[in-house]
């Protein structure tokens, strides 16, 4: 008898013990709750590693080249926030004929709102078309006292903490890159390049091929800012036939554009 009472304790203290762990496991912010772990870089809401790939927006990731190929047509890219972010020396490659479109949203100004952010060097090259823009929704209101250089970290179409490459030689009409941001003037950083190389022989940003053009948004102009406080230093290099237009360029180096 004696041996069933110890029995019938024993048992009551683990169930008692296995409710608690529960319980505890259940409070938000503990650190017994286990997550998983964010994502460093990612297309929307897909990670990427190796063979990642979407074949509903047209994607693929090459992990060993850090290579993003667009096969077919999409504008399915956007995101509250950074809509892709690349690892450094990656490239973006534009399939023949596909047009892509890609967006980052800031639902509060207090949010980024980036298209494309790449930690390093990035190249862009194909014969497709892609359209990147940051996009503020019209019921945003800027607060009172704040100014558009208050937001220029947060909203680009495109940064790239390293040299940007758009194109390559021989290719004489492609890629077509066009940037934006839409929806407020809320940043004159449309294309911000945080390379600091400076310089004609050194440029920051080179464009090989193709054309970029830059759209604007009430008093928003498609500006390009090179270095961490916009240098003016910064050189914007074309080669062969390639064209650069409705950019604001005074403050830069830059070639003559069509």
């Amino acid at each position: 008898m004696k041996t069933g009472r110890v029995t019938r304790v024993r048992n009551k203290v683990i169930s008692f013990l296995l409710a608690l762990c529960m319980v505890f496991t259940m409070i938000p912010g503990n650190d017994w709750t286990v997550h998983a772990a964010d994502p460093e870089y990612w297309v929307m809401d897909t990670e990427l590693k190796e063979g990642a790939k979407n074949d509903a927006q047209g994607w693929a990731w090459e992990e060993s080249s850090k290579t993003l190929t667009f096969s077919k047509s999409t504008n399915a890219i956007v995101k509250n926030g950074i809509a892709v972010k690349l690892p450094g020396d990656s490239t973006i490659v534009l399939n023949d004929g596909i047009r892509v479109e890609v967006k980052g949203i800031s639902e509060k100004l207090a949010n980024l709102g980036v298209g494309i952010y790449c930690t390093g060097n990035l190249t862009i090259k194909g014969n497709g078309a892609l359209q990147i823009s940051a996009e503020v929704p019209a019921a945003v209101n800027m607060p009172e006292g704040e100014a558009v250089a208050d937001y220029n970290e947060k909203l680009s179409a495109l940064i790239c903490d390293g040299k940007l490459e758009i194109g390559e030689e021989g290719n004489k009409t492609a890629p077509y890159i066009y940037m934006a941001i839409a929806g407020g003037a809320y940043s004159d950083k449309t294309l911000c390049v945080k390379s600091n190389l400076t310089g004609r022989e050194n440029p920051a940003v080179e464009i090989k091929s193709g054309q970029v053009n830059f759209g604007s948004a009430g008093d928003t102009e498609g500006k390009i800012w090179i270095g961490e406080s916009g240098t003016k230093d910064g050189y914007v290099k074309l080669t062969g036939q390639s064209v650069l237009r409705d950019a604001t360029t005074e403050r830069l180096g830059h070639d003559d554009n069509e």
